[in-house]
């Protein structure tokens, strides 16, 4: 069972690939034929997501703002072009979705504001924290932040920069902490630009860490987060965003791959498939206490569950249904 859990997601996210375009049909394709058939797969989601709009028994207003933050500018374009052909229903959710828009741009504005005019950097920091337990540190707060720190630095103003990344990043911060670790570590995974980088904070991540006991009279987990978690989070984004976002789609497939990478580097089985470590557990015949510590982190990181927990419905290759190796 070992790294089963991020193998399946890895297997899903690719499924997920190709189910855009078949494989079959990828062998005499040209780089631009296979770009066109994926933007017309995207281009479908997004006609999905309107039907499902007009089709909704809810009010029209309530149904559009449910899907707010699944709509991009394709989709927009999209809507503005039916309404453009005369089509009455796409000129009000494209209204409804305007207003959306501008009310919460006006809001956020107004918040960067009062964190802006706080005084020095700490009284700002101090605001964020505010927000937060308000709920109001939403995507368009981080986006007019990140306008702002934009125009700073094509500005050149040094102090600006300076006081806008710190709020940033403190931004971001406090949002992840609001979520499950394993929704947190996606997030910073998917603005994190280079491959080194990520693996270095999925290292950080799945590392084993020493366990102790709760107040509630149970173990801390091995590891940051939760193998059967993270991998939930990642077919979350792709239920919810992956049939009219084939990029992001992509990317957290690249991420499964690096996160499958980096949990066989630290327990030093990059070499080795599924199989070869089952049969190695099955003809060792023999454990320490240090394997067994090892193998339970590793059930952990992979999402699954150690034999000798009681929390396995089927022994794997060696043990029997008590979780004794067999000898």
């Amino acid at each position: 069972e070992t790294l089963r859990i991020m193998l399946d997601a890895v297997t899903d996210i690719m499924k997920q690939l190709a189910k855009s375009i078949p494989p079959e049909l990828m062998k005499d394709m040209t780089p631009e034929e296979i770009e066109m058939i994926q933007y017309q797969k995207v281009m479908d989601g997004y006609e999905k997501m309107y039907e499902s709009i007009v089709d909704s028994d809810e009010k029209m207003e309530t149904t559009v703002l449910s899907l707010y933050d699944q709509m991009d500018r394709q989709f927009l374009d999209l809507v503005v072009q039916k309404a453009s052909s005369g089509d009455e229903t796409a000129e009000k959710i494209s209204e409804i979705v305007q207003k959306a828009m501008a009310d919460r741009m006006q809001s956020a504005a107004d918040r960067l504001r009062v964190c802006l005019t706080a005084g020095p950097p700490d009284a700002m920091v101090q605001k964020l924290y505010d927000f937060v337990q308000a709920g109001e540190l939403d995507d368009a707060f981080l986006l007019l932040l990140a306008g702002n720190l934009d125009q700073a630095k094509k500005a050149q103003n040094d102090n600006a920069v300076k006081i806008l990344t710190i709020l940033q990043r403190k931004t971001m911060e406090l949002r992840d902490q609001q979520v499950e670790p394993e929704v947190a570590l996606v997030r910073q995974l998917l603005r994190t630009e280079t491959e080194d980088a990520r693996k270095s904070i999925l290292r950080k991540a799945l590392a084993v860490k020493k366990k102790v006991m709760l107040s509630d009279g149970s173990q801390s987990s091995g590891t940051t987060v939760d193998g059967k978690k993270l991998v939930a989070a990642m077919r979350k984004l792709i239920e919810q965003f992956g049939n009219v976002d084939s990029t992001l789609v992509e990317r957290v497939s690249m991420i499964g791959t690096e996160a499958e990478d980096v949990a066989r580097e630290l327990f030093d089985i990059e070499d080795k498939d599924i199989q070869d470590i089952q049969d190695e557990a099955f003809h060792k015949r023999s454990v320490s206490v240090f394997d067994l510590e090892r193998m339970e982190i590793e059930a952990e990181i992979s999402g699954s569950n150690a034999p000798w927990t009681g929390q396995s419905d089927s022994p794997p290759p060696g043990f029997d249904k008590s979780g004794r190796m067999i000898m």
